[in-house]
């Protein structure tokens, strides 16, 4: 097996490793107390939807990379939830 192979199990294994252990360590409770909050939910949804894309397209304007390395950067911010790891 191939070095890079072995580290995209790895990554992969350890990225759904820490999500069963974050999802198991929180009630219910904790999410319903968190959600009526909705000054805290307006403000998480601004810094993960606008705030952050739009540090990382601020970052990419003033930098200037390399053409092919744009879709790297920007899928992770751009795909809120998904996987980021090198799967």
């Amino acid at each position: 097996m191939k070095v890079d192979r072995l580290i995209n199990i790895l990554a992969a294994i350890t990225l759904i490793e820490m999500m069963v252990t974050i999802g198991l360590g929180v009630t219910l409770s904790d999410v319903l107390r968190v959600s009526r909050s909705w000054s805290l939910v307006a403000r998480a949804v601004l810094a993960n939807y606008i705030l952050v894309p739009a540090a990382a397209v601020g970052l990419l304007l003033l930098f200037e990379p390399i053409p092919w390395s744009l879709s790297d950067f920007l899928s992770p911010r751009f795909a809120q939830g998904r996987p980021t790891g090198p799967l």
